[in-house]
């Protein structure tokens, strides 16, 4: 077809060159789409809307092919608007499920249902200009952006004084949030202008733990210009069982490729292997003498026993920092065939197919990010490769059990949030916080926020594009934390949690049955005399 016949089928208004009938249906698609037009159906009506566009279709071709050519048209912009209705419908399922409205939040670091900006900058969820409620797109100074959400009054006509419910992430260093007080109301598509108040904390410290960049609600009212808050808080974790009906979340979102059949089998089998357990240790130094005696021990008294179904070892595995050079190689080399050592005599070990899981640390080879790449074998003298059912896996790393599912990762965490609390953590009579309280709160913030490290990403050394392989959501049943934080083991809403504690010290570890949900803490005596 020539350029002349396409150029027929344009409007009145120029819509420039096209050489092709596809660019024509495409242009005229985006440009001369009416609010209505989606909603008929059969191609007479298409036609007749044609029509009254004012669109020609003498010249475009024969008179037997305009109903062939019409239809190809049609069916161009019927598929158009299957892939606008699916967008719409992506967007309704990250969003807020409370009110059914769809709310989806984009832009860097966004996670589904909620804000995070750095600094703390609160997206209001309810706007103190109107009781009417607003459709549009609200963009904060760091770029989140909120469609197609709802704002509405929350208390009272009082405009100095209407209190807010506001969620956001929090930090010491910028207090400010984000408002929508001012902004122009304007129909699905466009954009309101937001501004951003100073933030006064009336509180001086918290009976509950809120770190830099966490989500939290804060509760105030807006006065002369400045958000008084006088309560802090974060939003509560959801049990496991609640979040799969609810949020009707695929079991694959926890990893993995099994499908919901060979899970249900999986499950099935549970009751007819109730014994199988996992024994977990963190900070193996495999350069010190006395980790390679107690290893010895610890492997020695399984394979007399009853072994595991899996060991978890989390480093590092050196007592200091790797050094690329020849000797820090070397030596690195040398502490791994002492472990292969150990591991090649467990025959019944092998027989049982108990694996052997190796996370890497801080000290270890690699980038210190998160998520950790697993060691390189030319480093683990071929451990993996002459040894049975040896994994080298990435930090963190995800291990499903049956139906059981379990998080392990090497990281500080417990001791980094702390020190970027927002404010002092105290008793609830105001006393200062207990080793007891400050575990419990340290957990708790971690499910609440569902992020293995809650923390400011200058703090944390995260890999922006692969921070879902630290979201805890939904909670797995048990979530293990190696560090140099003393060991101890917590429950919160349905779901374990474990701080590893160091090996190299007191030799302590953890035994955790899956199936049971039992969690035992055990340790290797000295040998005697």
């Amino acid at each position: 077809m020539d350029t002349a016949s396409v150029t027929k089928l344009r409007p009145r208004a120029s819509w420039g060159h096209l050489k092709e009938e596809e660019g024509a249906a495409d242009d005229y698609a985006k440009r001369a789409k009416p609010e209505n037009a989606w909603d008929v159906k059969g191609d007479e009506c298409w036609a007749k809307w044609l029509e009254d566009k004012k669109f020609s279709l003498d010249g475009w071709g024969t008179e037997e092919e305009q109903p062939r050519r019409r239809k190809r048209l049609v069916k161009k912009l019927k598929k158009k608007k299957r892939a606008d209705v699916k967008t719409k419908v992506a967007s309704s399922s990250r969003g807020d499920r409370g009110d059914g409205k769809a709310n989806e939040i984009c832009g860097d670091g966004a996670r589904e249902g909620e804000v995070k900006v750095p600094g703390l900058h609160e997206e209001r969820w309810a706007s103190a200009c109107s009781d009417a409620p607003v459709e549009g797109k609200l963009e904060g100074t760091h770029g989140p952006m909120l469609e197609d959400s709802k704002a509405e009054t929350t208390q009272g006509k009082d405009e100095r004084h209407r209190e807010e419910v506001n969620q956001g992430a929090a930090s010491n260093d910028d207090q400010s949030i984000v408002d929508a007080k001012h902004g122009k109301a304007a129909s699905s598509g466009t954009w309101v202008d937001a501004e951003v108040y100073p933030l006064h904390l009336q509180m001086q410290e918290l009976d509950h733990l809120v770190t830099d960049g966490c989500f939290v609600l804060a509760r105030g009212s807006l006065q002369d210009g400045h958000f008084v808050v006088d309560a802090l808080d974060t939003p509560k974790a959801m049990r496991r069982e609640e979040t799969l009906v609810k949020d009707l979340l695929p079991r694959q979102c926890f990893g993995g490729s099994l499908s919901n059949e060979r899970l249900e089998i999986l499950e099935s089998y549970e009751a007819h292997k109730p014994d199988g357990f996992f024994v977990i240790l963190s900070e193996v130094c495999l350069d010190n003498d006395r980790v390679i005696d107690k290893l010895t021990d610890l492997f020695q008294g399984y394979e007399e026993s009853q072994p595991p179904c899996a060991y978890v070892i989390m480093g590092s595995f050196c007592s200091t920092p790797f050094v690329a050079t020849g000797d820090g190689i070397k030596s690195y080399r040398d502490s791994f065939w002492q472990l292969k050592h150990l591991l090649l005599p467990l025959s019944n070990h092998v027989r049982c197919g108990t694996r052997f899981i190796l996370l890497p640390g801080p000290n270890d080879p690699g980038a210190q990010t998160l998520p950790q790449a697993p060691l390189p074998p030319y480093l683990t003298a071929d451990l993996a490769q002459e040894v049975p059912n040896v994994v080298f896996a990435t930090n963190p790393c995800r291990i499903r059990h049956f139906s059981r599912e379990m998080v392990f990762c090497r990281h500080d965490v417990m001791r980094h949030l702390r020190r970027h609390e927002v404010l002092p953590l105290r008793e609830t009579d105001g006393g200062p916080a207990s080793a007891a309280h400050s575990r419990n709160e340290s957990v708790q913030l971690i499910f609440d926020q569902a992020h293995l490290v809650p923390l400011p990403l200058e703090h944390s050394s995260i890999l922006w594009a692969y921070d879902h392989s630290l979201r805890l959501y939904p909670l797995p049943h048990a979530v293990f934390i190696g560090g140099v934080t003393p060991p101890f083991e917590v429950g919160y809403e349905g779901a374990r949690f474990c701080s590893v504690g160091p090996f190299c010290r007191q030799a302590e570890f953890f035994a955790y049955h899956p199936i049971k949900d039992l969690m035992e803490p055990c340790g290797v005596h000295d040998r005697a005399g």
